[in-house]
Formats: C-alpha cells, structure tokens, sequence
C-alpha cells in the first residue's frame, strides 16, 4: 500500500478530512473589507509599536484558517532592519457563519482581550525565571479591539509534537530522546511557575461525587457506541471506589492553561521552550494540565494505532518521570494519587471522542476503518488500566510524613 493511501486510512479513522467547517468565510463581502481595515490599523500603528523606520514588506497578509482561529501574517521591518512576522490572531467558533459575526460574538472578545493580557503576564514571569531553563515567550504587541485581533510577534520555531513524531524514536535513540525528555523536563518548570506565580493557588476538597458523576456520564455516552457491558460496569465500580478513597483531600486550585500538550510546546532556533495557545485559562485543578500532557504522550495517533509500540514502555515512563519531576521538584507521590485518576478520566474523554468521529462516518468509510476502532477500543481499555493501576498503587502505599 502506497504512502498516501496509508495517511487517508489513518485520517479516516480519526475523523479527519471533513469538509472545512469555515468553507464560506472567506467567500463573505465582508471578508476583504475587514482584512483591509486590520492591515491598514497595523500599517498606522507600525511606528508606534517599533519605531521610526519600521514598516510593513506588504499590503495583505498571507491568511490561514485554524481550527478555531484565522490567522494574518505580515512580515515587518524593523528600524535596526531586521525582518520580523507579525500575527494578527482572529478567534472563530463553527456557529459564526462569517467573520463579523465570529468578531461580535461576546464570550470571544473577553477570551482574545483575556490573552493578551496573559502573554504579557507570562513573558514577565519568563524574563525572572533562571536563565538555564531555557525558556521564551511569545511576544505580544496589542490588542486591536474593533476587530478583537490579538498582534503578536511570530516565534520561529518547531513544535515539541514533531519530536514524538519523529519515527526514529521508535529506535529510542539517545539523540531524540533527550531533546523530547528536555523539552518535557523545561515544559514541567514552566508549567509549575504558570500555576504558582500567575494566581493564587488554594486547596479545595476533593469533590468525590462530582468526578463518579462526570466519569458516569462518560462511560454512559461511551457505552451508546460500545457494548462492554461487563467492563463498563466493573470500571464504573473501580472509578466510583477511587474517587471515594480521596474524597476531601485537598486539591491545587489555581490558573490552568487547559490545553497543555506537545502541539501547544514550542522550541526556537536556540531550543528555547515556549508555551502558546493560552487563551483558554481558567481556575481549575491543577491536575487537569498535569494529566493532558501525560496523557498526550499515550493518545496520540502514532501511539493509538501502533497499540502503544510508537514509544515504548521504558520510553515512556522515563518521559513521565522527567515531566513529573520537573514539576514538583521533589518526591511527587502524594500528587500522583490524583494524577492516575484524572489521566484515567482524560482517556475515557478521548475514547468518547474518537467513537462520535468514527460514528459520523459514511457507512462505507465505517466499515473500512473497523479494523482501526478495534485497535483503538483494545488500546484505551489497556491505557485506562494502566493509569487506575498506577492510581491504586500508590493508594495502597503508605504516605510519609514531611
């Protein structure tokens, strides 16, 4: 089988290649009028934020559409002449049919506002950071309201995803092993100066029942694709006697990133680590950050269909270990008492993910990728015992007194 007829097998197994779901933005009136008016604001407001002699190398940006964002590049020159890419970063959402309507909607321009306020936050909290950690930022440079256009600098950089892709990890090479175990270890002090320098970090009780609830309503959705009867329920039993086994302990409330994972780590030309994709921050559990990176490393496609070959087992504990590490900067067993649980629910997440892509699919395309949703379901049913195995224990050990 071809290359290609491989990657549109995969792609068919995760739900890719939809049509786009902004097929008709740009085709809107509106469009090219609005994309004038963000470059002329920026075109007036070059010298303002560089200095005499900056400038624009261009009228209109190259335009790219993500999948909750459009994005304008302009490239700049600055007055020591160096040349620079500047970002202006449009929030989207499906249910905006066109980009004034998206530019309007309420919850966005608090969010986009939000960020930029955010990245200014973190570049300072960077810059006093040690310098051997060898961290970055992503610049931002304004805010333009009528158009709720977050400006930011471009970092030229490569993401930390493209070294878990890289199929020589397959060989665990020493090489690529330190430069993933590296970014993880750097990507673990970042994110443990984001939770305790960007907000005040309180303990609340664990809530037991919420969590036997969320996971419930999981499982229930899970079991409309799925007809593990037996496992479904055993695993509500061990979810249920967990949860109960932690309740009232107390939990790290504090500003969460809530997308932390490779695609969002990324390295510059000196392997500096920056973090980006900050816009959805909010209070929460510092776990649910915790448990999206760990778990990123086990569902990611390479893995999932490889039923987790891609990186092997003593790999992937060892990145754990640096990430967990880095983190806590200390014994981190007590943590990981929650860690195994809210990793465990992370994976039910995905797996519910993947069964409503799977389900979406024509007939025809279903029974093609058959072979792949039984892989999948065997996988996450090992990864799902795998991360409550880990949770029990270290349940089961006796805690120390520090």
């Amino acid at each position: 089988m071809c290359e290609k007829s491989i990657l549109h097998w995969v792609s068919l197994a995760f739900g890719l290649g939809y049509p786009s779901r902004y097929a008709n933005l740009t085709k809107d009136a509106q469009y090219s009028t609005i994309v004038a008016a963000i470059s002329a604001a920026i075109a007036d407001n070059i010298i303002e934020w560089y200095g005499a002699g900056a400038r624009l190398l261009q009228s209109l940006p190259m335009q790219q559409i993500n999948r909750l964002s459009l994005i304008l590049r302009y490239r700049v020159i600055t007055p020591d002449g160096r040349e620079i890419t500047l970002l202006a970063k449009i929030p989207l959402r499906p249910e905006a049919g066109t980009l004034l309507q998206a530019m309007a909607i309420d919850r966005l321009r608090v969010q986009a506002e939000a960020e930029f306020v955010l990245l200014q936050r973190i570049a300072d909290m960077v810059e006093q950071l040690p310098t051997e950690l060898a961290l970055t930022a992503i610049r931002p440079v304004a805010y333009l309201s009528p158009w709720n256009a977050l400006i930011i600098e471009e970092l030229l950089s490569v993401s930390v995803q493209k070294l878990f892709v890289k199929s020589r990890l397959v060989l665990d090479l020493y090489n690529d092993k330190q430069k993933l175990a590296s970014a993880l270890r750097r990507s673990g002090s970042w994110l443990q100066s984001f939770h305790q320098h960007l907000s005040q970090v309180i303990l609340q009780p664990f809530d037991a029942p919420t969590m036997i609830e969320q996971v419930n309503g999981l499982i229930t959705k899970l079991h409309e694709h799925v007809k593990y009867d037996d496992y479904f329920a055993d695993l509500k039993t061990e979810f249920a006697i967990a949860a109960r086994s932690l309740h009232q302990t107390g939990v790290p409330i504090a500003m969460i990133h809530s997308d932390f994972h490779l695609g969002n780590m990324l390295l510059d030309s000196q392997q500096r680590l920056a973090i980006i994709d900050v816009g959805g921050a909010r209070s929460e559990a510092i776990y649910i950050d915790l448990a999206k990176v760990l778990t990123d490393l086990t569902v990611r496609k390479q893995q999932v269909i490889s039923h987790g070959l891609f990186i092997r087992a003593r790999a992937l504990r060892y990145y754990e270990q640096v990430f967990l590490r880095a983190y806590f900067a200390d014994d981190p067993e007590d943590a990981l008492r929650f860690v195994g649980l809210y990793c465990a629910r992370m994976v039910l997440n995905k797996w519910l993910s993947n069964e409503l892509d799977f389900a979406r699919l024509h007939w025809a395309k279903s029974l093609i990728t058959l072979p792949m949703r039984l892989i999948m379901r065997h996988y996450f049913r090992h990864l799902i015992a795998r991360y409550m195995y880990q949770f029990h224990i270290l349940v089961a050990q006796p805690q120390t007194n520090t």
